[in-house]
């Protein structure tokens, strides 16, 4: 009798690992395919030619684009980047899962290093960075946010520091931080001055959290242009092409503190 539950406890074990490896798989090869459509139709550009690239943001073709076309071009082409990343590692998750890692209660996600679902669809900067390289993630927050003295500012600014130093050398990874990490400073000041506003009532903050997923994404699609271009100069003309609107949020968030008062705290009745 034991023995039969033993072999039925492996089985269910194995039987687990297997659909998750599946699971992981096939959410990758999905990721990865579309990352290479999208990337091959609305490629960024030569990165050393830069603005004598034939084809992509960079080109002089580009520029032929009305303003919409433009804005749609830039944010397929930042969803190309984010897929190929994603699909890479779940691909790593299934590897993982495959060798035996990553079990947890039968759910083996252990291994995770990216929630799909919160990186598309969250409202602000701070749960999006959770969910985006989950592991180098919870390093960077232990061995590098927790440690810096002198507020959050100072906090976030030299964590996005690190993670760019970690990229590499090209200043393009670090313009790509740290407007990630101001946007992140002005993300907060909304919280504080705006978002109270919108408490009043169920409707008014459903509008403010969708109009929070929306700014994001638009956030995440200009931010990662000059990572993805390397350079200064293409960093600079990538998003002059975009009028600098991929600035707009960032540059509000940092000006709220100015414009908006934070609401006063009701008076306690007595």
């Amino acid at each position: 009798m034991t023995g039969n539950l033993v072999r039925n406890q492996k089985q269910g074990y194995l039987d687990g690992c297997a659909m998750a490896v599946a699971k992981h798989f096939g959410i990758g090869l999905f990721m990865l395919v579309l990352a290479q459509y999208l990337l091959m139709n609305f490629p960024f550009g030569d990165l050393k030619a830069g603005i004598k690239s034939e084809r992509g943001l960079l080109s002089a073709s580009f520029l032929e684009l009305g303003p919409l076309e433009r804005l749609g071009f830039a944010f397929m082409a930042s969803f190309g980047l984010q897929c190929n990343y994603l699909g890479a590692w779940k691909w790593g998750e299934a590897a993982a899962v495959a060798f035996g890692y990553g079990s947890a209660g039968g759910a083996w996600n252990g291994a995770q290093n990216s929630d799909l679902r919160l990186w598309f669809l969250s409202e602000n900067m701070s749960s999006a960075s959770k969910a985006w390289n989950q592991k180098t993630q919870v390093w960077l927050q232990t061995y590098t946010y927790f440690r810096v003295p002198g507020g959050r500012f100072a906090q976030l600014m030299s964590t996005y520091a690190v993670s760019a130093f970690w990229h590499g050398f090209y200043p393009g990874f670090y313009l790509a931080f740290f407007t990630l990490g101001l946007y992140s400073v002005g993300q907060d000041n909304m919280i504080k001055h705006v978002r109270p506003y919108f408490l009043h009532s169920t409707a008014a903050k459903k509008v403010y959290d969708v109009l929070g997923v929306v700014v994001l994404q638009w956030v995440k699609t200009t931010a990662i242009l000059p990572f993805a271009v390397y350079t200064l100069e293409n960093s600079y003309e990538a998003h002059k092409r975009l009028y600098f609107l991929g600035l707009v949020a960032p540059v509000i968030g940092l000006l709220v503190p100015f414009i908006v008062p934070p609401p006063k705290p009701k008076a306690k009745q007595s």
